[in-house]
């Protein structure tokens, strides 16, 4: 087995076969370090990927083995056995088992029998990845007997499920993702899942856009349904679900119902249908949406940031830190919100890297997030501008930049 560790970037896409890689708390071994595969920041526990890694014989991708480490794939690809004339079944492009604290992002994941899959894990985050074009029978993403985990701005398509949320899977926030084009099966399934939230995510062109059995006291809001091939949802047992919210909130988009024409008719124009919306197998929205969600660019405003010297040697080497708090003053949720980048004046220079994602990266409509940045100070400066760059998207993935 070979582990993810520092090293720069190859000429060239790497190629690898039989054995996965793993990632651990060291950062793993020199084998990939001399191949230049990725590079591993021991301070912040974090494996950035610095070329595409291709997988051409049967073979998970990375197994992620110790809690709190970061993988960010830096918009990089890892693809399963591609000369097969079918994908491998049982091969995970990222695996996480019994793991807590492990955030992976900006990925692409293509060509495996599960995207990501999570495997009686909590509390770990999967943001802004893609998850696609796994075998029949596979999983973009699945969260199987894993509990408050954070998945959110994925894409998942042209799998049989989209995102999975299997027996046990309790607890979990699923937000602004995009599950479309999974003709052979489901948007998002749930069987013996309990207490999960689904908000904000687009569900389009799937056999059913949710599936749920057995499953109880979930919450579905503000989710887009569009096109689904079957029925937009086959609900089967389980108590306690909930598809809308009370106003303002209220439930979901259904492509066949909001017009007066498909039954939905909303005479005091507050946005919702006058009559509920009534699934074939099961379940009803009670507050059916007129207009997709989420659509727009969120309504973000900074407030006046406070600082502080995090420790005597800090105070001594004039390195400040400043809490940076973004509010969400709309009406829309915005999704995945970090600062991309900015400038000091007065010889002040920032020492956090960015992008840095402001607290989990979503910002629900009238809340705020927060995140703290180290800037180096020069003696005798006891004010200078600082000017930032920010980024979010809406619940129907569309990347909106500040200012």
């Amino acid at each position: 087995m070979l582990a993810l560790a520092a090293g720069g970037p190859p000429a060239s896409a790497a190629t690898a076969s039989y054995s996965a890689y793993t990632i651990n708390g060291s950062g793993g071994d020199s084998a990939v370090a001399a191949n230049g595969w990725g590079a591993w920041n021991a301070a912040a526990r974090t494996c950035t990927l610095t070329t595409d890694i291709t997988f051409t014989k049967f073979t998970d991708g990375i197994d992620v083995q110790s809690d709190g480490v970061t993988i960010d794939g830096n918009g990089h690809t890892l693809t399963g056995d591609s000369a097969s004339s079918t994908v491998p079944q049982y091969t995970h492009g990222i695996y996480l088992s019994g793991r807590s604290g492990v955030t992976i992002r900006n990925l692409t994941v293509q060509r495996f029998w599960e995207g990501i899959g999570l495997a009686s894990s909590t509390s770990n985050t999967i943001s802004s990845n893609v998850s696609e074009n796994s075998t029949y029978g596979g999983i973009g993403i699945d969260l199987s007997a894993s509990s408050n985990n954070i998945v959110s701005g994925n894409t998942s398509s042209n799998n049989t499920y989209g995102i999975d949320l299997g027996s046990a899977s309790n607890g979990n926030t699923i937000s602004g993702n995009i599950a479309n084009d999974n003709f052979w099966g489901d948007g998002i399934l749930l069987t013996g899942a309990n207490n999960n939230v689904v908000s904000g995510n687009t569900f389009s062109t799937n056999s059913y856009a949710i599936y749920m059995g057995g499953s109880a006291n979930n919450q579905f809001y503000r989710n887009n349904i569009l096109g689904s091939l079957w029925a937009q949802a086959y609900i089967n047992g389980g108590s306690g679900n909930f598809f809308d919210l009370p106003a303002p909130t209220g439930g979901n988009y259904w492509d066949d119902f909001h017009t007066p024409a498909q039954g939905c008719n909303d005479a005091n124009n507050d946005g919702f249908c006058d009559s509920s919306y009534t699934f074939d197998f099961g379940g009803r929205d009670s507050l059916p949406l007129t207009a997709p969600a989420g659509g727009g660019k969120p309504a973000l405003s900074l407030d006046l940031p406070s600082s502080f010297w995090a420790s005597l040697s800090d105070y001594q080497a004039g390195q400040l830190s400043v809490i940076w708090t973004v509010n969400n003053d709309g009406a829309n949720n915005a999704f995945q919100v970090k600062l991309t980048g900015g400038a000091d004046s007065k010889g002040v220079s920032r020492l956090t890297a960015l992008p840095a994602a402001l607290g989990s990266g979503d910002v629900a409509a009238g809340s705020s997030a927060s995140v703290t940045l180290k800037y180096s100070v020069p003696a005798g400066v006891s004010y200078w501008k600082s000017t930032l760059a920010a980024s979010a998207q809406d619940g129907m993935g569309t990347t909106y930049t500040y200012p």
